[in-house]
């Protein structure tokens, strides 16, 4: 659910007032737009021109999904794709703030649906280095708890070796 920056604000002081848990934020690839990273579109328009001669790039109908474009391409096809993209990036002052609010304690944890490292490098900007977890490369996952003020990675995370994006 979206809120306002003064609803924002509220459920924190809330939270912190009543000695409540403290809100969980997860964020998409909206967060890190504006740090270079580029949309799944754009990302299936680089798949489609420059894996362009491979033949089931070829095969694929013009209305092609980012799904069926990334399940085009080999895992270190994915890492090449991606890693000029991460190494270009600049934290951004979404990362920087929501990197203040854990550091702050104002949160307990971050989820994100990004593979990108901007989160942790924004974090390490203000001093703060945090606990992370890369969910798709959890070989035994348990029931044990994350420490509260931890990034967690849903998809995967760029130098892992499994990025979740393909639907299968």
């Amino acid at each position: 659910e979206l809120h306002s920056i003064d609803e924002i604000v509220y459920i924190i002081n809330e939270a912190e007032k009543n000695n409540r848990p403290k809100p969980i934020v997860l964020v998409g690839a909206g967060t890190s737009l504006t740090s270079g990273i580029p949309l799944a579109d754009t990302i299936k328009s680089d798949i489609l021109q420059n894996y362009n001669d491979k033949p089931i790039i070829k095969s694929l109908d013009k209305n092609v999904t980012y799904f069926e474009a990334m399940r085009c391409i080999s895992p270190m096809e994915r890492n090449e794709l991606f890693n000029s993209d991460f190494e270009k990036s600049k934290s951004n002052i979404s990362s920087l703030f929501l990197a203040n609010l854990l550091k702050e304690e104002k949160i307990d944890y971050i989820l994100s649906v990004n593979f990108d490292d901007l989160l942790i490098r924004a974090s390490a900007v203000l001093g703060l280095i945090p606990s992370f977890y890369d969910i798709a490369n959890i070989r035994d996952f348990t029931t044990t708890n994350f420490p509260i003020g931890s990034i967690i990675y849903l998809h995967g995370f760029q130098y892992s070796s499994w990025l979740l994006n393909t639907q299968r």
